[in-house]
């Protein structure tokens, strides 16, 4: 089996340290890089308990209006009410109500989730977290109408929510550091970001902007990038990682049996394979190990001592 340190070529993997954690399911674990919180899953939970209840709630308008349907026909050939089916549309109109109630009051807390604390352009970590703990505490408060679902997302939010936050604190740091930089105080480079997240085609975001040129003058432009910058750098998703395991599960299926030691010189294979196409032209016919190295090297298969089959 080929050693990567016996080798005396061993630049930075790409999957680094990825054996066990890959075996398990689990995401890479990648030396010296923060691994923060995914909001878009945080996000598909809290849209999957939505979609329900509203299902929920139409299942109850229809439950409802079935009844009363019933009920007229009733009426049409007796000339009198059922008081059996009377009671059930009483019954019938509290459930619905409380059913659309339910399904209203989560896609409202949905909405603050995804337009305010999950935003870039959003409150400070302080005031995110006062808010997502509010947003909790008003499922626990509705999780008796809904036991299982708003429980189990209630949980899963209490426990994720120092890492789906962690974008947040982040936030709080770089605003700092352009402030620095121009000269001016943190909340004008919030304002900065809250007006570049406005609706262009609406009055206020232009109201903002002219304030703040006004109150900026010639620093606004520069500010304005360094600010438009920090909002592009902010990461909120494991879209990348996400990407890595796609590539890799098909390494996997069926080879776990293999051990530690396929793991490592997966590993090796992936380093040094070089890039047949690529939307970056200077990938092309290049390894990652080259890439990151600047040094080229052998086909993988001839630095593991196997010589390469040529046709004649």
């Amino acid at each position: 089996m080929f050693d990567l340190q016996e080798s005396g070529f061993a630049p930075d993997a790409i999957i680094a340290d990825a054996g066990q954690g890959i075996r398990k399911g689990q995401k890479l674990a990648l030396p010296d890089v923060p691994c923060r919180g995914d909001v878009f899953h945080g996000l598909k939970m809290v849209t999957e308990l939505v979609v329900y209840l509203e299902n929920r709630a139409y299942d109850a308008i229809s439950a409802r209006d079935k009844l009363e349907r019933k009920q007229a026909q009733h009426e049409r050939r007796q000339g009198r009410c059922d008081l059996k089916l009377t009671q059930q549309i009483s019954r019938v109109r509290s459930a619905e109500q409380q059913a659309i109630c339910l399904a209203d009051d989560i896609a409202l807390l949905s909405r603050w989730l995804q337009g305010d604390i999950f935003a870039v352009a959003g409150p400070s970590f302080s005031d995110r977290c006062v808010l997502y703990d509010y947003i909790v505490e008003e499922l626990r408060a509705r999780e008796k109408l809904c036991a299982y679902r708003i429980g189990k997302l209630a949980t899963a939010l209490t426990n994720q929510r120092n890492d789906l936050l962690a974008f947040a604190a982040q936030l709080d740091r770089d605003p700092q550091t352009v402030a620095d930089e121009f000269e001016v105080s943190p909340t004008v480079v919030r304002q900065v970001l809250q007006m570049q997240a406005l609706d262009p085609s609406r009055s206020r975001r232009w109201q903002e902007q002219s304030r703040l040129q006004e109150q900026l003058g010639s620093r606004f432009y520069h500010l304005g990038e360094a600010v438009a910058d920090v909002a592009r750098q902010t990461v909120r998703a494991s879209s990348i990682i996400e990407n890595f395991n796609s590539r890799l599960r098909s390494y996997f299926f069926l080879r776990r049996h293999l051990g530690p030691g396929y793991l490592q010189l997966l590993q090796f294979f992936l380093n040094h394979r070089r890039f047949l196409r690529s939307e970056h032209p200077q990938r092309v016919n290049k390894s990652p190990a080259e890439l990151l190295t600047g040094s080229g090297h052998a086909h993988w298969l001839e630095m593991l001592g196997y010589q390469l089959f040529s046709s004649k």
